[in-house]
């Protein structure tokens, strides 16, 4: 994640925010930017969904060492790359291009990138289209740490709610009616509160 980007996911406010990453990071910085990811995951207002293979049985495992001629493959999972403000606002605007929002597509790269303002039905596919792509990844993530009670594990999976005890109000303890918390955040945006 682009060093801007990091210091606008890194802050606890009243923003919602979402993030769907290929990966935390790569190279030989994989551990500083892993770190920063997780970091940011810790903010009640962010949420951060990772790309994941799904494992079941040794057939996947097989498919998983195959599934790529070489190693040194840069994205296996999620290739989009998306911006999108205030989606369900009365001014949204859509980014969308060729950059990756990385250092060197944001600095160095020549990139293409088109920004789309005030138009509700572009920002509504583009939400739909980002939603349903955060909830794959974000179940596919869960599956590899949903039994671990590790508190960076709790924290990763904070998006994830087992029950539906939440539609009672099932007081407070899915955050869902806690002001702050980012299901909170969710419920009052998606439902245009």
């Amino acid at each position: 994640m682009n060093s801007r980007f990091v210091t606008v996911y890194d802050q606890t406010d009243d923003v919602l925010r979402f993030a769907l990453m290929e990966k935390k990071g790569n190279g030989r910085n994989y551990k500083v930017q892993a770190a920063e990811v997780d970091r940011i995951r810790k903010r009640p207002n962010t949420t951060v969904a990772v790309g994941n293979y799904i494992t079941t049985n040794a057939f996947d495992r097989w498919l998983k060492e195959i599934d790529r001629v070489q190693d040194d493959v840069h994205v296996r999972f999620v290739h989009t790359k998306y911006m999108l403000i205030d989606p369900l606002g009365s001014k949204p605007i859509v980014i969308v291009g060729s950059a990756n929002f990385s250092k060197a597509s944001t600095d160095t790269n020549d990139e293409n990138m088109l920004v789309i303002e005030d138009n509700d039905a572009v920002s509504d596919i583009y939400l739909v289209e980002f939603m349903r792509l955060f909830s794959h990844y974000a179940f596919r993530e869960s599956l590899t740490f949903k039994k671990s009670n590790k508190p960076a594990d709790i924290l990763r999976r904070k998006h994830l709610k087992e029950d539906h005890s939440w539609i009672d109000g099932d007081g407070g303890n899915s955050g869902y009616f806690v002001q702050g918390f980012d299901r909170a955040l969710r419920r009052l945006y998606f439902s245009g509160q």
